[in-house]
């Protein structure tokens, strides 16, 4: 016997010839509509159908059962189950007794008559919710505002002479009025200024509407003319901006023969003049006076995961009056992902001989904007998937990370330098974002893997990035630094100026990576550097003066340059990489093909197994992603007293033994610390132990920092008094 849901309701689907008899009914969440089923009209009165309600609600019963609870004749059910032999099956017997429950047929005729009930209630929910629009508009929309605003004025923010008002808070006072506002937002924003804020109109009001509900929040790829006009909110991230220039939005002109004040509104890409006064006098209008708006044009991208297309979509956005002030444009710095409340409006678009298209182009006029909260958002993740990543978490703890390298990329075989690599590679996914307001050095980590063609660098990191929504990739051979980082672009001349355009680095969330690094022009190579460590890139061109934050790790791939890898020459030579950006490395692992039988084997025996489809990972793609979301967004685990003496005598001695390492410098020890961090925070410990310095020093023996054999024990010696 198998349930399934239909509209809230477990309904058997599948029932067949069973001698154990249950006693749960097919419908366990809302009994009450199936005992009511004629009640409601979804089932016509009639012996049938009475039949079918009760074994909608009670399975498993006999001839007698039936004919003693429904008060007919014994015959009489015998005869209408007999004339009806789709709807009813027999499924065991007791005491000779045959039992009866719906068949199939039984439970698709009882879902049709529900999915018509359904139906007809979601009709009449929106033959009311448009009565009560007409109500409004019947009585006076100025009237229900106002009664509504004096009920909330508590509620409503205050910033200035702009007025915040929660969707929720005005639902909750009136229902018609918060619908009214969501699909004729203009003509209700037209009734709030006229009537002002509890009688004030003198003063002129910006209102703003935030904490829209679900149902109105659209991904930008999804946005239809059936939206124009209405407020709708989207997230999204902000690719660039244009600078922030006055826009006259009224004009007041003087009649040179009578001195009539003639006031136009200037809503177009042209200034408007009046063409004739009541006077008769054509043209001759002397300007009296401007109205001024701040405006600012956003170009928004959809947040990767959000839409289906492969290249995320993207959508004009204008930003006026306060929003333009100092206090809120950094809030649309490229880079940031945001939510942003607006009505989506049509613009018209010009043929390159300069007709006019028949096809429009949209854009969003921001009402409301805010940044998105760095925190995770755990909803998607169930109490079973929960469960389920504490058990593996317990794993990791009791048997080593190799529990989880194991279901990294399952169809490449991994040596234990790979494993190490790809254990590596876990700890920078489970680490959280670099947070820009934090002013201490970035907690996400800087990787780079370097080798020969053909090792499996790229397709390990690809993996990586598959389980950690938010990151992106760019190739160095078909990439810039400013297409990695940003670019200021020019804008049309309504704009006038240029905008800035953030690259792949910034509008990565988490992870971003940048294959075939060596391939990167030398020009461009340096321009990496800042973002690469201090969470930023500046931008200071064609009179532009930013910077854009930087909150995503970086997993970087190079190939030597001469086809194959040495370690004749130094990583400089070999990957034409220049010292102060392998410097910005947390970790650099080196790859190398060389020829072993036992590996080759182990290689080829893979290959095989994929191409049979024989690969199995017990932790799919779909779960490790809920498995590092859910890691990032725990707290950092805290250092103590002895573990930070532990990890001081540590990166004393490998100084002192590695002395003509290069590598080994102060930005070593930020590395270590950031790995015995995120290994203490995938096994879901508090504290770092010993057991984190063990397997950070593990990993990074396995990278070019050429570190020695180290077993650490809580016994070991203290530190020199010098420290």
């Amino acid at each position: 016997m198998k349930l399934e849901k239909f509209k809230g309701l477990s309904v058997v689907s599948n029932v067949s010839y069973v001698s154990y008899v249950s006693k749960k009914p097919p419908f366990t969440d809302k009994t009450d509509i199936t005992d009511n089923l004629h009640a409601l009209g979804i089932l016509d009165f009639g012996q049938k159908n009475k039949i079918v309600q009760y074994l909608a609600g009670h399975q498993n019963k006999s001839y007698s059962d039936i004919s003693e609870t429904l008060s007919m004749r014994y015959d009489s059910v015998i005869q209408v189950m007999s004339r009806n032999p789709e709807l009813f099956q027999e499924t065991g017997k007791k005491e000779n007794q045959k039992l009866m429950s719906l068949s199939p047929l039984g439970i698709d005729y009882l879902k049709q008559n529900l999915q018509e009930y359904f139906d007809k209630q979601e009709r009449l929910d929106i033959f009311e919710k448009t009565k009560r629009l007409r109500e409004i508009t019947t009585i006076n929309l100025q009237e229900e505002l106002r009664k509504t605003i004096e009920a909330l004025k508590k509620d409503i923010t205050i910033t200035g002479n702009t007025l915040i008002i929660d969707f929720e808070e005005l639902s909750a006072q009136n229902p018609a009025l918060s619908d009214k506002l969501l699909k004729e937002p203009e003509k209700v924003f037209k009734s709030l200024n006229e009537i002002g804020f509890l009688g004030d109109t003198d003063t002129e009001y910006t209102w703003r509407i935030k904490n829209l509900p679900r149902s109105s929040i659209k991904s930008l790829e999804f946005l239809r003319s059936t939206n124009i006009g209405e407020l709708i909110c989207c997230k999204a991230r902000i690719v660039s901006r244009t600078e922030v220039r006055p826009q006259i939005v009224n004009a007041k002109f003087e009649c040179a023969n009578c001195g009539s004040i003639l006031s136009l509104k200037q809503d177009g890409k042209k200034f408007k003049q009046p063409t004739r006064c009541s006077c008769g006098l054509r043209g001759l209008f002397k300007i009296i006076n401007r109205d001024l708006l701040d405006i600012s044009k956003v170009y928004l991208e959809d947040i990767r995961g959000n839409g289906k297309s492969i290249n995320p979509s993207r959508l004009k956005a204008i930003a006026t009056g306060d929003l333009c002030s100092e206090e809120n444009i950094d809030i649309l710095t490229p880079g940031n992902e945001v939510s942003i409340v607006g009505i989506l409006k049509e613009s018209e678009v010009s043929t390159s001989r300069g007709d006019i298209s028949t096809t429009l182009d949209q854009f969003i006029e921001i009402n409301y904007v805010e940044t998105i909260e760095p925190e995770a958002d755990l909803s998607q993740i169930s109490e079973e998937e929960l469960i389920r990543i504490k058990e593996l978490q317990r794993k990791i703890n009791s048997a080593g990370l190799n529990i989880l390298s194991d279901n990294i990329a399952p169809h490449i075989f991994k040596d234990e330098q790979k494993r190490q690599i790809v254990n590596a590679l876990c700890l920078q996914a489970s680490t959280p974002e670099n947070n820009p307001k934090d002013k201490t050095i970035r907690n996400q980590f800087n990787t780079l893997l370097i080798g020969d063609p053909g090792t499996a660098k790229s397709e390990l990191a690809e993996f990586i990035l598959d389980c950690v929504p938010g990151s992106q990739k760019a190739v160095g051979g078909g990439s810039s630094a400013v297409g990695i980082t940003a670019s200021v672009v020019k804008e049309p001349e309504e704009f006038g100026g240029y905008r800035v355009e953030a690259g792949t680095l910034p509008r990565s969330k988490v992870l971003c990576l940048i294959d075939e690094l060596n391939n990167l022009s030398e020009e461009d190579k340096p321009k990496l550097q800042e973002g690469m460590e201090s969470k930023f890139v500046t931008i200071n061109k064609a009179n532009i003066h930013t910077r854009i934050p930087v909150t995503s790790g970086i997993i970087a791939t190079a190939n030597p340059i001469k086809g194959r890898f040495t370690t004749e020459h130094s990583i400089i030579d070999e990957f034409n990489i220049p010292l102060p950006i392998l410097n910005r490395f947390d970790v650099i692992f080196p790859f190398f093909d060389r020829v072993d039988n036992e590996i080759d084997s182990n290689i080829a025996k893979k290959m095989i197994e994929r191409k049979k489809e024989k690969i199995a990972a017990d932790y799919p793609v779909d779960f490790l992603k809920k498995f590092f979301l859910y890691l990032r967004s725990k707290p950092e685990p805290l250092i103590d007293e002895e573990m930070s003496k532990k990890l001081m005598e540590v990166y004393v001695s490998i100084r002192s033994q590695q002395k003509n390492n290069p590598l080994i410098n102060p930005r070593f020890h930020n590395t270590l610390l950031r790995f015995v961090i995120a290994s203490a925070r995938i096994r879901g410990n508090e504290y770092v132990d010993v057991e984190d310095v063990q397997r950070s020093l593990d990993i990074l023996r396995q990278s070019y920092f050429r570190l020695p054999e180290w077993k650490i024990s809580k016994e070991e010696i203290k530190v020199p008094d010098n420290l």
